[in-house]
């Protein structure tokens, strides 16, 4: 064993295999030996801040957080986590604070043969802690021989804040945001605020604010336009203290992301990369923001090298597990949920993402099972309920569809998209006369949201009351965030065979408004034909597809696109039956025995759900 204070050129001349080379190194939890054992977030506050550091070295791959970080309780075998996690060295150490001092011992160890490589202990005074990830940071980039640019030098040399009281509570709001609960993130919020409070200078705590006002859109029910001036006053303060800040561009990109305006948060996240090279989180929402664009194979792409760097990343397997069987490819679809859930069993986003792929496959019964799970897993989530609600109108099952969209509009916050969905009851039920009551009830002249409107306008064109229709169509058109692009390039939408420009050009050929019609069917088919060629296999999009053949005059080729629909799993009998754009189609003997085969497969569905 190497002991603290060798020469550290002497050491890196034993340990490095050769010039130029990548190292892979990845930093593991360091443990709390304090006494009280009661400092576990802050000796996690300190791994996360090494490796922070390190990661802003170009010639050094460290492995992120979620990786490490899982490895917390297993064995700390050197060669087996080192294989694991895909990397030469192992750095990790433990922390000890007794009253005004803190003790920090440090190891960097080579998985190859367990050779401990260098080691050093500090001892400090308490508040100048944060300056010992520097001198470890230092140290191992000496050993490794790796150069520090002038920007790293410069960061080594910068800690977040200088108050400890301020990064105190920054940890513990990181800490609350990782829970993803309603009342998780009340507390981060409110961590970050105190942080910042403190240090009104401290730029990562603005920009762990962003995300978690973010987060709450995710996993607390809350609209995004009301997060929104939130997310960008935190971003906005935490780029003009500190413009290299790649976690305030990654946070920003989030948002524009659920904006459907991905090229500009393609832009912030290729900025963050080029900043941080190994910032996991970065490769992962950039994905995101490509499988919103639809093109599937630049996400996996980006996962890929996500991977690499965060092996052990739950999100990125279930993102991955979304690409996948977004193009059909269900086997590694369900074999990357599976290792979600084998990373973190019972993870509602993952069990909502396992559900996915049985709906694309049109087993609407073992889907249902899923999203079970996954309520049951998160169930203040009212996103969820509401699609489970739609689950159970597909399968004729009347009550457990009003059961859930109820649950869902109680704990939605009276969010008006989550009362439009409740509307699709009366549909079900072809119960035309409940279905305008109901949406009388809704107040709708206080709906504002463009999205809302559009969908409140096709829910009244249902109801047999164009007037209405038309004048919420046109409020739309006249709020300041309509935006065509938008509301077109929802991949999601499209997926559950919806479309609000479908919607705009029904409304368009029935006001006798040809050019308007002509250009939104045109819209959509570009769209539509987009999202197939880049290798989307989608039932939403084949149902699509027919709508839009059927309102151009070809009831033939509508009713193709409804058979393609079918045979990729669409099983939405109770919308077909109700949808507009099929009006022309509902007299046709094979319109009519496509229904009865859907409802012949919802019966043998339903009867594998009922108790026996």
């Amino acid at each position: 064993m190497r002991s603290a204070g060798k020469d550290l050129q002497h050491v890196a001349d034993a340990v490095r295999g050769g010039v130029g080379e990548v190292e892979a190194l990845a930093v593991l939890p360091f443990q709390d030996l304090s006494t009280a054992r009661d400092n576990q977030v802050f000796c996690d506050g300190l791994t996360e801040e090494l490796l922070n550091a390190l990661a802003h070295l170009p010639d050094l791959r460290v492995t992120a957080r979620n990786s490490a970080f899982a490895l917390r309780d297993s064995t700390r075998d050197v060669r087996t986590v080192g294989n694991r996690l895909g990397v030469k060295y192992l750095l990790d150490g433990s922390v000890r604070r007794d009253g005004a001092r803190v003790r920090v011992t440090a190891q960097l160890v080579s998985v190859e043969d367990g050779f401990q490589v260098w080691s050093n202990s500090f001892d400090r005074p308490y508040a100048d802690v944060l300056t010992i990830q520097e001198s470890i940071a230092r140290d191992v980039a000496r050993v490794l021989e790796v150069k520090l640019s002038p920007e790293a030098d410069r960061r080594l040399g910068a800690p977040p804040t200088p108050k400890i009281s301020a990064y105190e509570l920054y940890l513990l709001g990181r800490f609350q945001q990782q829970q993803r609960t309603p009342e998780a993130l009340e507390r981060a919020i409110e961590y970050q605020q105190q942080a910042i409070a403190i240090d009104p200078g401290f730029a990562l705590a603005y920009a762990g604010l962003a995300d978690a006002h973010m987060a709450r859109v995710y996993y607390a029910n809350r609209l995004l336009a009301e997060e929104e001036p939130d997310i960008l006053r935190a971003v906005d303060r935490a780029l003009a203290l500190n413009p290299q800040l790649a976690e305030a561009y990654a946070a920003r990109a989030v948002l524009r992301t659920e904006q459907w305006n991905s090229d500009a948060a393609i832009e912030d996240l290729n900025r963050a990369i080029a900043i941080l090279p190994n910032y996991a989180d970065a490769y992962v929402r950039l994905g995101a923001a490509y499988e919103y664009r639809a093109e599937p194979a630049l996400a996996l792409k980006n996962y890929e090298a996500a991977a690499q760097l965060d092996p052990l990343h739950v999100q990125l397997h279930v993102r991955r597990c979304l690409t996948l069987q977004n193009m059909g490819r269900y086997q590694p679809a369900a074999q990357a949920c599976e290792r979600a859930l084998t990373l973190k069993p019972g993870n509602a986003n993952t069990l909502w993402a396992r559900a996915l792929i049985d709906l694309g496959r049109g087993r609407v019964d073992v889907a249902i099972r899923g999203y079970r799970e996954a309520v049951a897993a998160a169930p203040h989530r009212a996103d969820l309920l509401a699609q489970l609600g739609w689950l159970y109108l597909d399968l004729g099952m009347i009550e457990e569809g009003r059961a859930a969209l109820d649950h869902a509009v109680e704990d939605g916050r009276d969010v008006p998209a989550i009362r439009l969905e409740r509307a699709r009851l009366f549909l079900a039920t072809g119960d035309r006369r409940a279905l305008q009551m109901y949406l009388d009830s809704l107040g709708l002249a206080a709906v504002a949201n463009a999205a809302e409107l559009l969908d409140a306008a096709l829910l009244e064109q249902v109801a047999g009351r164009d007037d209405v229709a038309q004048a919420l169509a046109a409020r739309a058109l006249r709020d300041p965030d309509f935006h065509e692009e938008r509301l077109l390039n929802n991949v999601w939408a499209t997926r559950w065979g919806r479309s609000d420009i479908l919607t705009l050009a029904e409304l368009a050929l029935r006001s006798g408004d040809r050019a308007g019609h002509e250009r939104y069917t045109k819209m959509l088919s570009a769209w539509i034909e987009r999202v197939i060629r880049n290798g989307q296999v989608w039932h939403g999009a084949e149902y699509l597809r027919g709508a839009l053949l059927a309102l151009r005059g070809d009831p033939d080729g509508a009713m193709a696109a409804l058979q393609r629909a079918y045979a990729l799993g669409w099983r939405r009998g109770w919308w077909l039956r109700n949808d507009p754009a099929f009006a022309q189609l509902r007299g046709r003997a094979d319109f009519a025995r496509l229904l009865q085969r859907m409802e012949s497969d919802d019966s043998v569905m339903r009867a594998k759900l009922s108790p026996r």
